[in-house]
């Protein structure tokens, strides 16, 4: 007893202080071990105490005698970089009950005692919480599905400053479709509980929430968003980039890069850093010189989509990437590709390494007035940077576009492992098979005139090609399935009169009985007509989301032959 009061006074004694330090508490709940992880900063080689309340308490019904809501108590010392690190082990009979749990630090000098929330369970309440969270697949209104998971944010770990900042209809969205096309059950509770993680951070960056999620000039997630590993996975050098050998400017620039996008995968996320982190290292490296741009295209190019071919490194050709001052990925591709003043991309000789620290030589500079001998090579619009891992989809894609019918991406990149939804898939549609337009038809609560799709949904509800998804609603931004995919580009076929010819009288698919009565004869006339394939394995997967690549080859099959 007198220990916990000891402990208690300190809390009331450092409110009288001011700190220098930026105090972080951060505490992770591991429900196999029964035990939490704390981390944090408290000032280097100092003291530090830590209390843990139970479920239900606060610092002030403890400071009143209430000593039974005290789960733990510590004091300890940092390191010489002012950091701790402990697992405290959970005594379950003090709990008695599932709830938050309060974790307090304090140290000599702190105002006020920094605060940090975990939630106490068992597997029996993450279950619960895994099967509530899956009911949302059958729920039509965003507002019954946020509901769903502000109730579960606490025992899910995901109740961050961000969740809470968030417009959830974003999230909720696409938590409702994850769960119909993710076959999940409660006890997956744990892949449910990152996906929901993910994806409010995710959705944090869409939003533009930077303050809450970068601190003192870094992200504050990184490694709950895999970005510490992903170097090691990916092997590529983006993060030790980021973190590391990078000036500030940067930093701050591979930061707006991630901000305001619609990301809804991590693999998109992932791409869009590392190709920042890439354009960033080339020109606001931390130390002089050119000589770490070799290391740095050479060592991520794959996975950024650069083309490598036409580059030979050498101080001069180093310096013109350099001196160009790209600012994404497409215009360092143009200025690898783009000759030097003698005609050539690069020089075997005077060949420089990768590594830093490099001096800056500059080349012999240009009278006044002179031109340019070199012509420009006028770039192909239609190149995208991001096929690489899609070439059997490049020429569909590239057709496509040609055609018109594609949109020319601004930025060089189709996203062809990005779910397609259906109003894109509409869009593509009638614009393909030349579908009349339709005045504003009615039914769908969902779309309005205002909206960037409506002509399309309309023109192909008028020629019944389309229909909703009950409720009244359309639902547009859902992802569409490959055999929804196959009965909608079927109905265009029928629209138009247009016979395909059947070339493989045999094709079957060993999932078959899984396809939808409604999509069956759809997915067989394709597949027949030699339009559709299968994943490799034998099976079509008729309740995936189809993909950016699969929509856009089975599309200029049809159209094209």
């Amino acid at each position: 007893m007198k220990k916990i009061i000891f402990i208690l006074s300190l809390f009331v004694c450092v409110l009288l202080g001011s700190t220098a330090y930026a105090a972080q508490l951060a505490c992770t709940f591991d429900l196999d071990a029964g035990a939490v992880d704390i981390t944090g900063t408290a000032g280097a080689g100092g003291t530090y105490t830590l209390l843990i309340l139970n479920p239900g308490y606060t610092l002030d019904t403890v400071q009143d005698g209430s000593h039974m809501g005290v789960q733990f108590q510590y004091e300890g010392k940092t390191d010489e970089s002012g950091t701790f690190a402990i697992r405290v082990p959970l005594n379950t009979e003090l709990i008695g009950q599932q709830g938050e749990m309060a974790v307090y630090l304090s140290y000599p000098g702190l105002s006020t005692p920094v605060c940090s929330e975990f939630y106490y369970t068992d597997a029996d309440g993450m279950k619960a919480a895994a099967e509530a969270v899956l009911g949302i697949a059958d729920m039509t209104e965003t507002e019954d599905i946020i509901a769903v998971l502000d109730q579960n944010s606490g025992i899910f770990a995901y109740n961050t400053e961000v969740y809470k900042a968030l417009d959830k209809t974003e999230l909720a969205e696409h938590m409702r479709q994850y769960v119909q096309h993710a076959s999940l059950t409660p006890e997956d509770y744990e892949e449910l509980q990152k996906e929901l993680k993910i994806q409010s951070l995710l959705c944090g960056y869409n939003q533009g929430l930077e303050k809450l999620l970068i601190q003192d000039g870094n992200m504050i997630y990184a490694e709950e968003l895999g970005l510490t590993g992903l170097d090691k996975e990916k092997n590529i050098t983006a993060y030790s980039l980021y973190s590391g050998e990078i000036n500030a400017e940067g930093i701050q620039n591979v930061h707006k890069a991630l901000f305001g996008n619609e990301y809804t995968s991590l693999e998109a996320f992932y791409l869009d850093f590392a190709s920042a982190a890439v354009v960033e290292g080339v020109r606001n490296y931390a130390k002089s010189g050119v000589g770490h741009i070799s290391g740095i295209l050479e060592k991520n190019a794959a996975y950024v989509r650069l083309d490598l071919s036409s580059y030979v490194s050498s101080h001069n050709k180093d310096s013109q990437i350099k001196n160009a001052n790209c600012d994404s990925i497409a215009a360092l591709q143009e200025i690898i590709n783009k000759p030097l003043s003698n005609g050539t991309t690069g020089s075997s000789g005077s060949g420089s390494s990768g590594g830093s620290g490099s001096a800056y030589f500059p080349s012999q500079p240009e009278e006044p007035g002179r031109e340019e001998i070199v012509s420009e090579i006028e770039q192909d619009k239609y190149i995208l940077t991001d096929m690489q891992e899609h070439s059997w989809a490049a020429q569909a894609v590239r057709e496509l576009m040609e055609q018109g019918i594609i949109a020319v991406p601004p930025d060089g990149r189709y996203r062809p492992a990005d779910y397609i939804t259906r109003e894109e898939l509409v869009k593509l549609a009638v614009e393909a098979f030349g579908i009349e337009p339709a005045a504003e038809q009615s039914g769908f609560t969902d779309v309005t005139a205002e909206d960037w799709s409506a002509e399309y949904i309309y023109a192909a509800q008028a020629a019944g090609i389309v229909d909703g998804v009950g409720d009244g609603r359309f639902d547009k931004k859902a992802y569409v399935t490959r055999e929804d995919m196959a009965a909608i580009l079927s109905r265009c076929l029928d629209y138009k009169g247009i016979q395909l010819p059947v070339v493989q009288e045999e094709l079957r698919f060993t999932d078959e009985g899984e396809i939808s009565g409604y999509a069956r004869e759809a997915v067989m006339l394709l597949a027949g007509a030699g339009a559709l394939n299968g994943m490799g394995d034998g099976t079509f997967a008729p309740k995936d989301p189809c993909t950016r690549a699969q929509c856009a080859v089975v599309l200029h099959k049809l159209i094209n032959g």
